[in-house]
């Protein structure tokens, strides 16, 4: 038993490094090739459409399965000035956070039930954080469970809509932060931030497994 739950807790730490490390791959990629006009054209001429496109993204997301939020901030931080993608960028983890949040609240506990038997992941992180709405949603987002499963979810059993969105905005901030900076210095690699960054990010997704699987133990041992 002991030994399966290692195996559970080293598989998490490299599917979470390898979807990390193909995330960084394609915004290195994306800062590269993209043609530097439209770019530039983006940040000072068509502020208002980079903003329309921002949102546009982080709608999307509450929808997709497939990209990692980190792509989009970093995409994000590529076509604005640096203070107006700072503000698309929290502008667009608040959609993240409260449209699927409403969706859920709108579909009711019934289908609650479904997503939880759908998302053992979540099933699981629910049963040894329930109590603990903050902390839940803090790690969840950490954990990479899926944004719009989690807030549908979060929303359909009624959880404490506060300590939902406070625990949400700690878990996706540093993740905020560190992609924004590696989207500005994705471009030079001799830029020592961008390895900062990418080591902060790194260091956070694995503590956050590891915490959640400390947490998990702590409760088995205890029901024992």
């Amino acid at each position: 038993m002991k030994q399966t739950g290692r195996l559970r807790q080293i598989r998490s730490i490299v599917v979470g490094v390898c979807a990390f490390a193909f995330t960084v791959w394609l915004i290195v990629f994306a800062a590269q090739h993209a043609p530097v006009e439209l770019l530039t054209e983006l940040k000072t001429k068509s502020v208002w459409l980079s903003c329309l496109i921002a949102v546009g993204l982080y709608i999307f997301k509450c929808i997709d399965f497939v990209v990692h939020v980190g792509l989009i901030y970093a995409s994000v931080t590529l076509i604005l000035p640096k203070w107006g993608a700072v503000l698309m960028n929290l502008i667009g983890t608040v959609i993240m956070i409260e449209l699927p949040y409403a969706a859920g609240r709108l579909v009711g506990r019934s289908r609650a039930m479904r997503i939880w038997d759908r998302f053992p992941r979540l099933l699981e992180a629910e049963r040894y954080l329930k109590d603990h709405v903050v902390i839940f949603s803090m790690l969840t987002r950490m954990l990479g469970v899926p944004l719009n499963v989690l807030g549908v979810y979060m929303g359909a059993a009624d959880y404490d809509h506060r300590k939902y969105t406070f625990g949400s905005m700690l878990g996706f901030l540093p993740t905020m932060v560190c992609f924004m900076v590696m989207g500005v210095g994705a471009a030079d690699h001799s830029d020592p931030s961008f390895w900062i960054a990418l080591g902060v990010q790194i260091t956070i997704a694995v503590g956050a497994i590891l915490v959640f699987h400390g947490i998990r133990q702590r409760d088995e041992t205890s029901e024992k």
